[in-house]
């Protein structure tokens, strides 16, 4: 710290320098000025050669300070003050940027770029969310594309499921449920009364009953010996046909239904861990195990990891999701794979079944096209 009385000396900023009055050189006029404003050389010198001048010896007796005398920088001064730092800077940026064009990609990614830890738990999520907004019920449709692209096996999405949705799939335990009285009553499209024969009616209701939690569409037909060739399928028609008209059969292969909404419509059967209706006991598994993945057309592993991670990320954000960010999520799948290429129809990487995009973000469908099983 140094003395408060003593003065101190520092250089003026430019900035003040420029806003600040400078003491000029008086300019020279040429002959010509004569002419335009009636002076000349003569007259201006005259001029200048005679000073004003204080009435007082002593400025300081007038009240006067002189004025500081403030440093002068020319135009040339500033202008190579100026590019010197450019130059600098220029030196610094140079030695900041990076080597190589993959690290120049890199530092172009986004700072939080979202991540699906999980896929298959964003899946079931992303199926529950759709069944409540629906009231209930969901088309097949709309679930079975986006398990196929994420590469999952329906057995283990089902299973996860099982504790609050009821799916008739081959795939799962129990297919077939016995109605209740007024579940019956609330049959949508029932047949005729005397569409079956009364033995054959008693003989599916038995044998459903018997089965109970382990209803199974395949073994009724077999018990029944109900198949393409049987006089049954010649006289009735197709057993899923049947099963789906009877008054006492809950039998929908088409939809996922939520058990709440089934609650009084189904008796539902009891197995081993008890009644397998709504709000079970039974320990579901609901989080990513290696027995979900079906990798029997997973192809490219790291394609299949990349849009993996692309369908959980895109459930993850609520269905939709920026256009850069996506391109990110696909980059390690290599080159190829580009987000052009996977709304290309019919492509290696094409996910126009489960996705669609527009100029700025990537949307998963809300009406999916349909697959076949």
């Amino acid at each position: 710290v140094g003395s408060l009385t003593e003065p101190r000396s520092f250089a003026v900023p430019d900035w003040r320098r420029r806003h600040q009055p400078t003491q000029l050189d008086a300019p020279t006029l040429g002959p010509g000025a004569k002419l335009l404003f009636g002076v000349g050389p003569q007259d201006e010198l005259g001029d200048a050669q005679v000073p004003k001048t204080s009435t007082s010896a002593d400025p300081a007796a007038d009240g006067h300070t002189p004025p500081e005398e403030i440093p002068v920088i020319s135009v040339e001064d500033e202008a190579a003050n100026a590019e010197i730092v450019q130059r600098l800077l220029q030196k610094e940026l140079a030695e900041e940027a990076p080597v190589g064009g993959s690290d120049a990609q890199v530092e172009e990614q986004p700072a939080s770029l979202p991540h699906s830890a999980d896929p298959f738990a964003d899946l079931l999520g992303t199926i529950m969310s759709w069944l409540q907004q629906a009231g209930g019920t969901l088309e097949r449709e709309a679930v079975l594309p986006l398990i196929k692209a994420m590469g999952f096996r329906i057995r283990a999405v089902i299973q996860a499921l099982s504790q609050d949705v009821f799916w008739s799939h081959p795939e799962a335990e129990c297919e077939i449920l016995l109605r209740t009285q007024a579940g019956a009553a609330l049959h949508p499209k029932p047949l005729p009364s005397n569409y079956l024969h009364d033995t054959v009616r008693r003989n599916l209701v038995s044998h459903v009953k018997q089965m109970g939690s382990k209803a199974k569409y395949d073994k009724l037909a077999g018990l029944l010996g109900w198949n393409a060739k049987s006089e049954l399928r010649r006289t009735y028609g197709a057993l899923r046909i049947v099963l789906s008209g009877l008054h006492e059969i809950f039998y929908d292969s088409t939809k996922l239904y939520l058990k709440q909404v089934l609650e009084g419509v189904v008796d539902w059967p009891v197995n081993k861990d008890g009644r397998i209706g709504p709000n079970s006991n039974k320990d579901i598994i609901q989080h990513w195990t290696r027995a979900c993945d079906d990798l029997k057309g997973a192809g490219d592993i790291d394609w299949f990891n990349a849009k993996r991670q692309l369908l959980g990320v895109v459930m993850q954000q609520g269905g939709r999701l920026d256009v850069q960010v996506a391109r990110f999520l696909i980059n390690p799948a290599g080159e190829q794979a580009t987000l052009e290429r996977v709304f290309e129809a019919g492509s290696k990487y094409d996910l126009t079944k489960v996705l669609f995009w527009e100029p700025r973000r990537v949307f998963r469908r809300r009406q999916p096209m349909a697959v076949e099983d």
